[in-house]
């Protein structure tokens, strides 16, 4: 057998180095929690607001009983925290590491919650409505509320209904839009950005944030994200600020998932937090 030249050599010792430190990177951008800070302006607003966003769980765990995660943020120092649907994993009926969480997230700030697939996909199998709501959480199953936050009037929504499902979307969107009476802060929580898509661009709100699209999983330099569920390869909607020349403005966090079938690459889990502060 012929001796290997030194060319190969080479060759072959720069492809392992560079596979290693691929799953390395891979590794570390899987499993580091990051914090995403975006600011949003509004006449609405007199005294600032800080909002701490996070999405699809699904169960994972950032530290022992999800140290990690509450830790940080607790850090960011929220004036109120939304969570932005699956949390949960639909073939675990078992939901004790969102109600755990939960209940230390309730002693930061007041906790708004809207519904994801996840959760509708055990809404009538399971306790998860009745659990989120045991913890102190607000649940906004299609449904709003008006509320004070920081001296400020804010009227928060949260969509439920899936439209892949059950073949209508939710009319809390609309009905937040088109109360022309309400001069309060118009906050949405929509798990889908499809929505967006599809409809909620063109409502008169003041802020929808979103999840669900996991961040496209690869995000690649120049493009963005790979794939992303309903939107499919190259999403649109998968990441950061949207406003499409539109009435309402969207914002995306690609959430806190590690992917089962195609690992996070350049997109870490992330903590999304906006800043509301008056023009």
């Amino acid at each position: 057998m012929k001796k290997i030249s030194k060319f190969m050599k080479i060759f072959l010792i720069s492809l392992c180095t560079i596979a290693i430190l691929a799953v390395v990177y891979i590794f570390i951008g899987e499993n580091i929690l990051t914090v995403e800070e975006y600011q949003f302006k509004s006449d609405k607003i007199t005294n600032p607001v800080r909002i701490v966003a996070i999405s699809d769980l699904h169960d994972r765990e950032f530290g022992d009983d999800n140290k990690d995660l509450v830790n940080k943020i607790k850090e960011q120092d929220p004036d109120i925290i939304t969570i932005l649907g699956d949390m949960n994993l639909e073939s675990n009926s078992n939901d004790t590491v969102v109600i755990s969480l939960l209940i230390r997230l309730v002693n930061i700030a007041p906790v708004y919650y809207c519904l994801g697939n996840h959760e509708m996909a055990v809404f009538d199998s399971t306790s998860i409505v009745s659990d989120i709501e045991s913890t102190g959480a607000i649940l906004l199953d299609d449904e709003i509320v008006k509320t004070t936050i920081c001296g400020n009037d804010f009227s928060i929504g949260g969509i439920s209904l899936f439209y892949f499902w059950d073949g209508k979307a939710g009319a809390t969107g609309s009905v937040l839009s088109r109360d022309s009476t309400d001069k309060n802060f118009k906050l949405l929580l929509c798990h889908y950005p499809e929505y967006y898509m599809w409809w909620l661009k063109k409502e008169n709100i003041d802020l929808i944030l979103s999840g669900h699209a996991h961040g496209g999983l690869v995000r690649l330099p120049f493009v963005g994200g790979l794939y992303a569920p309903e939107q499919r390869w190259f999403p649109k909607y998968s990441k950061g600020y949207y406003d499409d020349e539109n009435l309402s403005t969207m914002l995306v966090t690609t959430g806190l998932w590690r992917s089962s079938w195609l690992p996070r690459v350049n997109n870490p889990p992330e903590i999304m937090v906006v800043n509301i502060t008056r023009e």
